[in-house]
């Protein structure tokens, strides 16, 4: 008897679980079926599947102004919602969804994509789900978090996704990422540091430019359709290409891109065993890579000590490059001078 009550109790909260996430059919005035749960409307996308994406109710002639997308509550979007007794798994975000939002936002881990023009602008934090894959256009744009952290199994970034950000300093890129729109991560006044992934395969036009407080840039990627990167970049004191042949950086990338460093304050470091081959590149152009002092990678490494191990040999004093004089704690580019005379130029991390 009681193992059939306990039986019993199970069934009872099952259901009971399956009624909370149930959802309510909704028909529009176009004749379109929505589903809405828990302030958030659903749009079924694969019914073998069963696979819905959340969808902006405007879109379908509905006024909702108590929905989620003009919330000021924190949002966390389920993985699965009930539609007549079947589970669904949400796994997309429409377009233009998030409006206003401004309290912590959970992206559940069944959620791939994330519609364009996602206004997510308020949020001071946002967690990711280890599903999402692709971020389309106009989503991370004038943030206000220092820090953002894109998903571990992220593909791909749309145009304009990640700029006009004023207090964006730090961005983590997993390796995976194949593709960065157009003008990515561009206009961002704040923006420090950046290290592209060596999945990276294409990036479009204009990515990366007017960024005024960008110092350092890591290419750890084949890219083999890259532009006009990294302009209107003036800070910028190094540039690494890492682990790459000669296939890795057309002659058009180093044409166009990097066009406004200045050249007596930024070093290049290259893999070791290529200086010589970076050097015969660069021999041909007039471009502004052409002018830097290039370091190989461990070079780089046994200049970052303040003591040569020839101890006849020894630093005296270091400079700027506007001959300010500078302790050894001093990160970025130093004049370096010897007790005998001489003097480097060296970059320190």
């Amino acid at each position: 008897m009681k193992k059939i009550l306990f039986i019993v109790l199970v069934f009872c909260s099952w259901l009971s679980l399956k009624a909370q996430n149930e959802a309510t059919e909704v028909i529009t005035e176009k004749g379109v079926t929505l589903y809405h749960y828990d302030k958030i409307y659903y749009k079924i996308t694969d019914n073998d599947n069963k696979e819905v994406m959340t969808v902006d109710p405007t879109n379908y002639g509905l006024l909702a102004p108590e929905t989620w997308f003009y919330c000021y509550v924190e949002v966390n979007l389920p993985e699965k919602i009930s539609i007549e007794g079947e589970d669904y798994t949400v796994t997309a975000i429409d377009s233009s969804c998030f409006k206003v939002l401004t309290e912590p936002c959970t992206i559940s881990s069944t959620v791939k994509v994330i519609g364009h023009s996602n206004d997510m602008s308020w949020v001071p934090t946002i967690e990711f789900g280890l599903g999402v894959e692709a971020i389309e256009s106009s989503c991370l744009s004038r943030c206000y978090f220092e820090t953002l952290n894109l998903p571990l199994n992220i593909i791909s970034l749309g145009e304009h996704c990640v700029n006009d950000n004023d207090f964006l300093k730090t961005v983590d890129i997993p390796d995976g990422l194949t593709s960065i729109g157009a003008k990515s991560f561009s206009n961002n006044k704040q923006l420090e540091s950046i290290i592209l992934p060596g999945s990276l395969q294409y990036v479009g036009y204009d990515s990366f430019n007017n960024n005024p407080s960008l110092k350092s840039v890591t290419l750890d990627a084949e890219i083999k359709d890259f532009e006009w990167g990294f302009n209107k970049c003036p800070a910028i004191e190094r540039i690494e290409f890492t682990g790459h042949t000669s296939s890795s950086y057309p002659e058009l990338f180093f044409r166009s891109s990097f066009l406004d460093i200045d050249t007596n304050k930024c070093v290049l470091i290259v893999p070791d065993g290529t200086k010589n081959y970076y050097k015969n590149i660069f021999s041909q152009y007039d471009y502004p890579l052409a002018k830097l002092q290039i370091l190989e990678k461990s070079e780089e490494a046994a200049s970052a000590g303040a003591v040569i191990s020839d101890q006849s040999r020894v630093e005296v004093s270091r400079y700027t490059t506007d001959g300010l004089q500078v302790d050894e704690n001093f990160k970025g580019i130093v004049i370096i001078q010897y007790s005998d005379g001489t003097t480097a130029k060296r970059f320190v991390e």
